[in-house]
């Protein structure tokens, strides 16, 4: 197995939180328009989050994320 390098790994975990953070960040602004906008309430978001087709689906999305993120860490660099 190839173990990536130091600069490698750092590149990637800096770039996963900062995409966390942008994700993040229009979830929360979503949830305000939509809450602002009578479409749903506070509670209905709690409930969606609680529903098991929607944590399923949550689990799926990670679960690709993170074969992606392991073929990118284990693959072999080009060039080096």
């Amino acid at each position: 197995m190839n173990v990536p390098d130091t600069r490698r790994l750092s590149g990637l975990v800096f770039e996963l939180s900062s995409q966390l953070h942008a994700e993040r960040m229009h979830r929360i602004a979503l949830e305000a328009a939509l809450v602002r906008a009578g479409v749903l309430t506070p509670s209905v978001l709690e409930r969606m989050s609680e529903d098991e087709s929607v944590r399923d689906s949550g689990r799926r999305a990670v679960e690709e994320s993170v074969a992606r993120l392991m073929r990118v860490l284990t693959e072999p660099q080009e060039g080096g």
